[in-house]
């Protein structure tokens, strides 16, 4: 596809746009569950959420209060899931290098910018206005809509634009490379690690820098 084509770039966010600090998550855990539980939590959150996102269309504050309760056996509250959530939304991340002028760049060039999450909207849009990246975006959508990969997560990204108008972008080969191809849109592997010569489908555009984008688009 041209890059006269595209009208529209739409990002992951965490290991994309920015480095998320886990360290908040732990300490908070930790002042408000029991050692034992907090440990547990910390050492399979990664685990839980993704079998969570994997099995459910989006997230909701009660359904996943109760999915954690059920697979983990503890006493989760809203007050828990909400102060986790307001802990995330204060997180002090790091931008990934390049980020800030490369957006830069693409809106001067007269793109349209999206993010598409799978964690809370509210929650990423906090994040994005402490980095001071929000302004370049048009829209945010989360995982309180769709969880990618599912379809209906990059229509909603999409927008007032057709998929064939539209790339994605970000780190992770299922949810932001193989669901948006499978969604229509273009695809774009982001791998600052290089980690991608194991790609079984070598055919897929990839770039370790995130500045890389100035030179397509």
């Amino acid at each position: 596809m041209e890059k006269n084509e595209i009208k529209r770039i739409i990002f992951d966010l965490d290991g994309t746009l920015l480095k998320q600090n886990f360290s908040y998550e732990s300490d908070y855990f930790h002042s408000c569950l029991d050692k034992h539980d907090a440990d547990l939590l910390i050492h399979n959150i990664s685990e839980l959420l993704a079998y969570f996102e994997n099995n459910y269309e989006c997230y909701d504050n009660d359904l996943l209060r109760c999915y954690l309760h059920d697979r983990t056996g503890i006493n989760f509250t809203n007050e828990i899931i909400d102060g986790w959530r307001s802990i995330i939304r204060s997180s002090k991340d790091v931008i990934i290098d390049g980020v800030p002028d490369t957006l830069e760049y693409l809106k001067r060039n007269d793109y349209s910018l999206a993010v598409l999450t799978n964690w809370y909207s509210e929650d990423q849009i906090a994040r994005l206005k402490n980095t001071d990246l929000y302004d370049y975006f048009d829209l945010i959508i989360g995982g309180d809509v769709a969880f990618k990969p599912a379809i209906k997560s990059y229509i909603c990204a999409t927008d007032r634009f057709s998929p064939n108008e539209c790339v994605m972008i970000g780190d992770n080969m299922r949810n932001d490379v193989i669901g948006a191809i499978d969604a229509g849109l273009e695809a774009i592997y982001f791998d600052p690690d290089n980690k991608g010569d194991w790609l079984p489908i070598k055919k897929i555009k990839r770039i370790s820098r995130f500045d890389r984008l100035k030179e397509m688009y």
